[in-house]
């Protein structure tokens, strides 16, 4: 994709770098999203304006996402990425001093769009500086690392409580923390470029694959993250089992990502995030028949955790393969800003169908999703099949 003349040492290091400075935010974000909930719960807020408050960071993720590919291109990913930290730091101090009605909106609004910046490089630079060869397996250790990250945020949680303002300055001191390995770059510090005639809504005609990957990733994930444990409570599950099903799903996420970015890269991105559509599909399906039964149900939602997420990883490394260095950052922005609506509409819209139909609407919308995608990819796989034969033909 890029002929950027970095030594194969510059580029380990770089890559470990990035991925690290993502450490930090992931940890923060995963801390400060129970945090707010329990806050806002124990004031009594409805949880609907909970719901809408969860929402703001993809708002603002969406919000800013048009005018980021410009921003990084003039002022540099870096400048942008300690702007990015330094306002999300500041923010989260205020929210620990200041009433949550409205200033929390405004604040978590505010950290949306900082933390934006990072997000976008990120991804930006890994394409960059990975090759066809080993994208898979470096975008699944960075998607390994993020879910890792949101796993953490709760525990950390734990040790600092949700009273006072403790708990909002250790997620501050993690984010401050994550530039600390950007610091150690040094020269490999991909131009994540701009021009003005390559738009988000021109990369998302032009990989509609990838962009519905993307939604369909955030709106799975999201959606059993966040209705799975009541889906599991109405079904008769204990609670302690209920909470347990979401760690197995996240686990998932964690440990299978290495192993389908390994395999994706010597088969191929595209079949792999086909099989990874089949896993979701036949999670979703199969659900409520081994729900009761504990070890199926483990492996299940282990490897149904794994799957769902494997669309992330897979869709983003994707990016690399489809587009040159420049139009990068554009398409990293497209991803994103899809990937959050997907993540924003699933849990409402799952929340809806489990209402209509308490016992198979959360499976139902699930197979949904993931049956839209997979007829998507076969039809992709098989167009780009037929292409394949009819340039052997011409050649011969």
């Amino acid at each position: 994709m890029s002929e950027i003349n970095y030594t194969a040492a510059e580029r380990r290091r770089a890559l470990l770098a990035i991925i690290a400075s993502t450490i930090g935010v992931v940890i923060g974000f995963g801390a400060v999203v129970p945090l707010v909930s329990v806050r806002l719960e124990q004031m009594g807020t409805p949880p609907w304006l909970i719901g809408l408050h969860a929402a703001m960071f993809a708002m603002a993720v969406m919000t800013v996402g048009p005018f980021l590919p410009r921003i990084l291109g003039r002022f540099g990913a870096l400048r942008v990425i300690y702007t990015g930290f330094s306002i999300a730091v500041i923010a989260t101090l205020l929210m620990a001093v200041l009433p949550p009605m409205p200033s929390w909106f405004i604040l978590r609004f505010i950290m949306g769009m900082a933390l934006a910046g990072h997000w976008v490089a990120t991804e930006s630079w890994i394409n960059i500086l990975t090759t066809e060869q080993n994208r898979g397996k470096v975008m699944a250790l960075y998607a390994m690392t993020m879910a890792a990250g949101f796993t953490v945020g709760p525990i950390v949680l734990q040790q600092t409580g949700t009273d006072g303002a403790l708990p909002f300055v250790v997620i501050a001191a993690c984010i401050g923390i994550s530039v600390t390995p950007i610091l150690f770059i040094g020269r490999v510090t991909p131009s994540i470029s701009h021009h003005g005639e390559t738009s988000i809504f021109k990369i998302m005609r032009l990989s509609p694959l990838i962009m519905l990957a993307a939604a369909v990733s955030g709106f799975l994930d999201m959606s059993v993250y966040t209705q799975l444990p009541i889906q599991a409570l109405r079904l008769g599950i204990a609670e302690k089992d209920a909470l347990l099903m979401v760690s197995l799903f996240i686990s998932g996420n964690i440990f299978l990502q290495l192993p389908l970015g390994w395999i994706a890269d010597r088969l191929g991105r595209p079949v792999i995030l086909i099989a990874c559509t089949l896993i979701s599909l036949g999670g979703a399906l199969l659900l409520p028949l081994v729900i009761a039964q504990t070890i199926p149900l483990y492996i299940l939602l282990f490897l149904w955790g794994g799957s769902v997420y494997g669309l992330y990883t897979l869709s983003v490394a994707m990016i690399g393969d489809r587009f040159k260095a420049q139009d990068v950052g554009v398409a990293n922005t497209a991803f994103i800003m899809v990937f959050e609506l997907g993540s924003t509409t699933g849990p409402v819209i799952t929340g809806a169908a489990m209402d209509i139909s308490r016992d198979l609407g959360f499976s139902i919308i699930l197979t949904l999703g993931a049956v839209v995608l997979l007829v998507a990819s076969l039809f992709a796989l098989r167009k780009r099949r037929r292409a394949t034969e009819s340039d052997l033909c011409s050649e011969t």
